[in-house]
């Protein structure tokens, strides 16, 4: 944490203000002609006039009273109030404040590992798995630091899209990959919760974020191809949007800000999806995780020891086919990894491959070699 990025500023041109708000130092800003209230977004449009003032403000003086529609005027001063806020931070309150922030994240943290001891996953509830559970969630938690600095400390980033352009389906995607959907639920709020610190204690955020990522887990079930990861990051990324929308009702947002939060929320689902996409092989040879998209890509006659095995040991293959699909049935009603199941039956019989005719599905015409050969060596080559 630095100093400048102790105070933010929380709110739109358009918002209606729900409280005054009054300076609490001196500073100054920047003042431009600003003949009407536009949409928030129309100022990436406007021309910049060099009729500009610089004006004091002192200390006690409003800034805007309650139910005011803020306008660039009033943002270029709050962000001038902020900065001299921030400006006047002292160590002693940034090392309060990163205690605070510590004890916090150490409360969460405590909660989402007895939550992955509690759901007795044995392979993530390692202490591999719960790095892969923490290093998962380390994309979309950096981004969103980025994003909401850039808002504390600058206006190049307008506060309706860093919120709303937030990755929200890569860790539900990534985690529901690597680990399964019910880690992928505690990932998922361990981002919210440390988002919404990042954003200043926003509950709002935290909100928006864990349903969001709720309705990704559900819709995306059992990940096994790009196009679905896609699918699941724009939905998601669309579903972020409209939830911010209807969270910023709540603030007084004006309802120009619905189209920018609902684009801004589908692009970040689908950078989402490109970024999970890119990861994902990442990860996968990091940890010792095969995940269901890696399981899709071997299990097909492209693999070049099924096509062996189909070609040198077609007894072989038939028998592992058949096996397969009873491991697939089996596992389906048991509720475990029928792919997982399907696949490990393709390549349990890979060894014959050595010496396919030495395996009585692929004596075809009858002729036994083990005839010739006396038990022990026939043991042996077997």
């Amino acid at each position: 944490m630095s100093a400048r990025d102790f105070y933010h500023v929380n709110c739109v041109p358009g918002q209606v203000a729900d409280e005054t708000k009054v300076a609490a130092v001196d500073f100054t800003y920047e003042q431009r002609p600003e003949k009407e209230l536009l949409p928030f977004y129309s100022h990436f449009f406007q021309e910049q006039s060099p009729e500009r003032k610089t004006l004091h403000v002192a200390a006690g003086t409003p800034i805007y009273e309650k139910d005011t529609i803020i306008t660039h005027s009033h943002m270029a001063q709050l962000l001038a109030h902020s900065s001299a806020l921030n400006s006047s931070v002292t160590l002693d309150m940034i090392v309060k404040k990163l205690a605070g922030d510590a004890l916090v994240f150490l409360i969460g943290l405590t909660i989402c590992v007895i939550i992955l001891r509690l759901i007795k996953d044995k392979q993530h509830s390692t202490l591999p798995g719960i790095l892969l559970f923490f290093m998962s969630t380390i994309p979309a938690l950096s981004i969103s630091k980025w994003l909401f600095h850039s808002v504390a400390v600058s206006t190049s980033i307008p506060q309706v899209i860093a919120t709303n352009i937030f990755p929200v389906a890569l860790t539900p995607i990534l985690v529901s990959a690597l680990a399964g959907r019910r880690t992928a639920v505690i990932a998922s709020f361990w981002v919210a919760f440390v988002a919404s610190i990042f954003a200043g204690y926003n509950l709002f955020v935290l909100l928006q974020i864990f349903a969001t990522s709720m309705f990704i887990i559900l819709l995306s079930g059992r990940l096994r191809t790009r196009s679905k990861v896609l699918r699941a990051g724009f939905w998601g990324g669309l579903l972020f949007g409209f939830a911010g929308f209807l969270l910023s009702i709540n603030l007084n947002y004006p309802w120009t800000t619905l189209p920018v939060q609902v684009v801004a929320g589908t692009i970040g689902g689908i950078v989402s999806g490109l970024l999970a996409l890119m990861l994902l092989p990442l990860y996968e040879l990091i940890f010792p995780v095969t995940t269901d998209m890696r399981l899709m890509e071997i299990s097909t006659m492209e693999h070049p020891l099924l096509r062996r095995l189909a070609i040198e040991a077609p007894g072989t293959y038939h028998h592992s086919i058949m096996v397969a699909n009873l491991a697939h049935a089996g596992a389906e009603a048991s509720g475990d990894n029928a792919l997982l199941a399907t696949v490990m039956s393709y390549f349990h019989d890979i060894g014959k491959l050595q010496n396919p005719r030495y395996f009585t599905e692929n004596q075809m015409l009858g002729d036994n070699p083990h005839d010739d050969l006396s038990p022990s060596m026939s043991t042996l080559l077997i």
